[in-house]
């Protein structure tokens, strides 16, 4: 039997993605948000009842002394880098420094549980309910498939975290179990076609170059990791040779984050203060579009923490994602390595859902559990 707490974790990671709510402006984000809120503080009390002290000696004590540097940065920001949307963030996203407390939590939490064999019913009911809504709802104005996530990189990133954990399913018959990963492959996809998501597209590459790696070319899983990760390293050029869009260019919008960075380059701008960062500092210089637009990311999760808290935010999360990597590698965790190369390509080149933040920390979490699974 399950308990609570992980039952709630699986339902953060496969059915979150499907709670919408018409409230003003944020039909899609917002109640996804203010669901994973509600799930993540129901996880902390059920673990406070069951004994946090007990807890707590499970977790990592290099994961969780960066996780209580990331907190103790957010509360120094909140005090003297206070703004209008450092705490909740901004009226679409709320994706302040509320958000961010609970990812970590949720994060520490998570790394405490073992998830080695997921039961069937969780991947396979998200994989059929993302391909139907993908199907029958509504499509943005370029005719791009959105599903119950609102916009279409959105979609394609949860299809780019999912199908590793189809593709991995394990079946007492061969032919059910090559039916499953061949499926996998058919359904992420279609996906990717319907959401016609170029960061979709990329982040399966380097899946796909992975998974030949190991099991075509039998490089060890070190090696494998490496060679995507310098992919995926590589595949940032490419918005500077994609043909110049007015809104929205990527290429504009990391160059405009990477200079304002070097305005406040050791604690940032503060968590939560994204959109103001951008903002301001594309007002300081002229022959940029993005002082005419509305941009609250920068479009790639390093140059969100480079502005956020400066070069402290990136050793942060440059340690806890390629330790994770570097985890993962060393102890085979196929799935989740999969999984965790596509959800930073994707969140490479996006800005962040709270879907993808979810499955973000909750490999986070994992990469840092492999002490747990020598039990």
């Amino acid at each position: 039997m399950f308990n609570s707490r992980y039952l709630f974790i699986l339902f953060l990671l496969f059915f979150l993605s499907f709670i919408i709510f018409p409230f003003p402006l944020s039909p899609y984000e917002k109640p996804k948000i203010l669901t994973a809120e509600i799930v993540i503080q129901m996880l902390v009390i059920i673990t406070i009842y069951k004994g946090l002290k007990k807890f707590t000696k499970k977790l990592d004590k290099h994961f969780l002394i960066v996780s209580s540097i990331i907190l103790l940065i957010s509360v120094l920001h909140l005090l003297f880098l206070r703004s209008l949307t450092a705490f909740w963030g901004n009226a679409i996203r709320l994706q302040g420094i509320f958000l961010l407390w609970h990812l970590i939590v949720f994060s520490l939490v998570s790394s405490g549980f073992k998830f080695d064999k997921i039961p069937k019913f969780f991947p396979l009911m998200s994989t059929i309910a993302i391909l139907i809504f993908a199907l029958v709802l509504n499509r943005d104005l370029n005719n791009r498939a959105v599903g119950t996530l609102g916009e279409p990189n959105s979609l394609a990133a949860m299809a780019i975290f999912i199908w590793p954990f189809l593709y991995t399913l394990k079946f007492s018959r061969k032919m059910r179990e090559i039916f499953a990963k061949t499926s996998a492959l058919l359904f992420v996809i279609i996906i990717i076609l319907l959401s016609n998501s170029r960061s979709g597209f990329v982040a399966l590459s380097i899946q796909l170059i992975f998974l030949a790696n190991i099991t075509l070319f039998k490089m060890s899983y070190v090696k494998a990791s490496i060679i995507s990760i310098f992919f995926l390293g590589t595949s940032l050029i490419l918005p500077f040779l994609a043909k110049a869009t007015a809104l929205e260019n990527r290429a504009e919008i990391w160059q405009i984050a990477v200079k304002a960075g070097f305005d406040k380059p050791i604690f940032g701008y503060g968590f939560g203060n994204l959109e103001t960062a951008i903002s301001d500092f594309s007002q300081s210089f002229n022959y940029n579009n993005v002082r005419y637009q509305y941009v609250d990311s920068s479009h790639n999760f390093i140059l969100d923490w480079w502005l956020q808290a400066g070069v402290i935010g990136l050793l942060v999360i440059f340690y806890l994602t390629l330790k994770s990597v570097s985890n993962f590698a060393l102890f085979k965790e196929n799935r989740n390595l999969l999984a965790f190369l596509g959800v930073i390509t994707v969140l490479s080149f996006n800005p962040a859902s709270v879907v993808s933040l979810i499955h973000f920390w909750w490999l986070i979490g994992q990469g840092f559990a492999r002490h747990q699974r020598s039990d």
